[in-house]
């Protein structure tokens, strides 16, 4: 896949754009969850509803109560000794 611009906007803890996602992941009234450069971008929220969506161009438009915005990255896995001597 080509690399897209990736951009965030947020307007007044209740409008949300963002450009550049790969997938949607989860979407619900309370949570969504999208791919954006490769890693998983959580907002969380209230009334969050989806005004538009295009996997196409990437771009997503969320409105709602916006709370949080985080990146979550993909731990490695350790083995069980690694972790006893830390």
């Amino acid at each position: 896949m080509p690399d897209k611009k990736q951009s965030i906007l947020l307007e007044d803890q209740s409008y949300l754009k963002i450009c550049g996602i790969e997938s949607v992941i989860n979407l619900t009234e309370t949570d969504v969850g999208v791919m954006i450069a490769g890693e998983v971008l959580v907002i969380k929220g209230t009334n969050l509803k989806a005004e538009k969506l295009s996997v196409e161009t990437g771009e997503l438009v969320l409105t709602g109560k916006i709370n949080s915005l985080k990146y979550e990255t993909k731990k490695e896995k350790q083995s069980f000794i690694k972790r006893i001597f830390k």
